[in-house]
């Protein structure tokens, strides 16, 4: 696999969530996904060096929390862009 900015974290229609639990920003984002209905995993940062590692490799930041939306990069808490990314899924049937 290719890393860099624009590369896709995931493939397929899957939703990750990267960060620290005990990051209020990463319990935002995470609150913000609940509401929605979304189902996703979690990827807690602080203890998967590989998948940090793996996050600055493709994004080019250290920072989160990240959702990464079926391939679409979510960087930090901006909701409006969260819920639009999350609108471009479509059910699977």
């Amino acid at each position: 696999m290719e890393f860099g900015k624009n590369a896709m974290l995931s493939k397929g229609k899957e939703i990750t969530l990267y960060g620290s639990p005990v990051d209020p920003n990463y319990r935002r984002v995470r609150q913000v996904l609940l509401t929605t209905g979304a189902v996703f995993s979690e990827v807690d940062v602080t203890v998967s060096a590989f998948a940090a590692e793996k996050l600055l490799r493709e994004t080019g930041s250290a920072s989160v929390p990240i959702v990464d939306v079926s391939g679409t990069l979510v960087k930090g808490t901006d909701e409006m862009a969260l819920r639009s990314a999350l609108s471009r899924l479509k059910p699977t049937i």
